[in-house]
């Protein structure tokens, strides 16, 4: 190998730095195009087939698809899912594609599919454990993916579709959980497939910030973890938020011990964003909280960093008519 002298290194550095500043005067910003989606429904998650075809979803059981590469946009509700969000959507083509949706209600968190472009949607998937908060889904090919969902007691109660029909429960595949880990649940970001059977999952909330990761197709699974901050203590607090929405759903009543009420208003003002959108979603599962935590909401609503705290807050308050 040869030696690099210093005139040498100085010539290379005067190339590289030459090349830099005429590559620098090559980039252009973007030109960003206001279009008409055909719906004022908030939408969450996109997903872009091809240049042509693009598919993207939102609150209200809502679906928006374009097949002129933006040109014109078509919009549509899934019948049954008025009160949901859509928050993963994967398109296939411009007939086929998948919906992911979360709700108040354990059998909100559900999987749809079309394949003729959005006029009929099958219901793949309907959850039925207490608990489970399915966050997003990917897919190796149009008939193979995962769907992931936050922990429940240890468990990881995750699904993969083989067939492009049946969603599976591929729970025991998975390693254990970790107290209180869960995924952010905005935009089905937290999960991405490769090729034909690479997978990686990305999870926090608990005594580390992981990434799970298959080579064979969701068959078996390895946790690593990663240098992010993760924080034991959230991920309890998180537990404990999930916990409380659970419990409100369960009894359809507002809570009367002052400890829970002192709890749930803790957890509103957490330091954790994740934290905070898991109590604004306990307040929404509850039966007239959103006046007994009006102060807080509107505080989220108006001024939180995030903007799926702010936007699920504003839900909440606008729905009880504050």
């Amino acid at each position: 190998m040869l030696s690099a002298t210093p005139k040498r290194v100085l010539s290379v550095l005067s190339v590289l730095a030459l090349t830099s500043f005429g590559f620098a005067d090559k980039i252009h910003q973007p030109k960003l195009t206001p279009q008409n989606s055909g719906t004022t429904q908030g939408l969450i998650a996109v997903s872009p087939v091809n240049e042509r075809v693009v598919w993207a979803s939102g609150r209200g059981g809502t679906f928006v698809k374009t097949t002129d590469g933006g040109k014109g946009w078509t919009a549509g509700v899934v019948p049954g899912a008025e009160t949901l969000q859509f928050r993963d959507v994967q398109g296939v083509s411009d007939k086929i594609a998948y919906l992911m949706s979360i709700g108040n209600n354990p059998t909100d968190f559900r999987i749809y599919k079309t394949v003729d472009g959005g006029a009929n949607w099958t219901l793949q998937f309907e959850n039925q454990l207490a608990g489970a908060f399915y966050d997003c889904m990917a897919f190796w090919t149009p008939r193979r993916g995962i769907a992931h969902s936050d922990s429940v007691n240890g468990v990881f109660p995750d699904l993969r579709i083989t067939n492009g029909k049946v969603w599976q429960d591929i729970s025991a595949n998975m390693p254990p959980a970790l107290p209180g880990e869960a995924s952010f649940s905005s935009s089905g970001t937290c999960v991405a497939a490769q090729g034909e059977r690479n997978a990686w999952i990305a999870t926090g909330g608990s005594t580390a910030a992981r990434i799970l990761a298959s080579r064979d197709g969701g068959n078996t699974w390895n946790a690593y973890d990663t240098p992010l901050v993760s924080s034991p203590s959230a991920g309890e607090r998180l537990s404990a938020a999930i916990g409380l929405r659970v419990q409100l759903q369960a009894t359809n009543a507002a809570p009367e011990d002052p400890r829970v009420v002192n709890a749930l208003r803790t957890l509103l003002t957490d330091r954790s964003s994740l934290v905070r959108y898991r109590a604004v979603e306990a307040v929404r599962a509850g039966p007239q909280l959103a006046e007994q935590f009006e102060p807080e909401l509107r505080t989220l609503a108006d001024n939180d960093k995030n903007r799926e705290v702010r936007e699920t807050a504003r839900k909440v308050l606008v729905r009880a008519g504050l």
